[in-house]
């Protein structure tokens, strides 16, 4: 949780470009050995502007974290023009790419929504940040499209589940 929470920080500060790393401490071999740990880094990463990826996704021992990682690398082609057209934007205005859920939807409830974030206008990304596979989105107002494309009509609090290594990326309908 705090890393999402360093990383909207950072983006409001002017560093579009902050991402999630592995501890250098960590051993390498260390995350290959907890398939989760590897799985949630790796989500997240793909999820960001910048994706750093500490460790070969096809190293890993287990085919379903594989199969997983495989499908979010299609999720990150999904959204990645978005993430061009939000640098040019960024370079002219100065706003952030990763947006705290209280700078998109101001006055609406958001303050203390640390665990998920906005990428641009266009996403809500609500990473998966315990452990199991599911977790509680909250949606601001507005047509939002899961992953499935299940249309969701905020503003609500949801649970979702993560099938497949998905990453619970959500689109506005606007």
């Amino acid at each position: 949780k705090q890393a999402v929470s360093n990383i909207m920080t950072a983006n409001l500060l002017g560093y579009p470009y902050s991402t999630v790393s592995i501890d250098p401490r960590m051993p390498a071999d260390s995350l290959l050995a907890n398939p989760t740990l590897l799985l949630r880094y790796f989500q997240l990463s793909i999820a960001l502007p910048v994706t750093v990826i500490n460790f070969a996704p096809w190293a890993a021992n287990d085919p379903a974290i594989a199969a997983q990682c495989k499908t979010a690398f299609a999720q990150r082609e999904k959204i990645g023009a978005y993430y061009n057209q939000l640098i040019q934007e960024s370079i002219r205005t100065g706003e952030p790419i990763v947006r705290h859920m209280e700078y998109e939807f101001p006055r609406n409830g958001f303050t203390d929504c640390n665990d998920q974030f906005m990428i641009g206008s266009k996403y809500l990304v609500a990473p998966l940040l315990e452990a199991g596979n599911s977790r509680t989105v909250r949606f601001p107002r507005g047509i939002w499209i899961s992953p499935k494309g299940e249309r969701i009509k905020g503003p609500v609090v949801k649970p979702f589940t993560s099938e497949q290594g998905e990453i619970l990326i959500f689109e506005s309908a606007k």
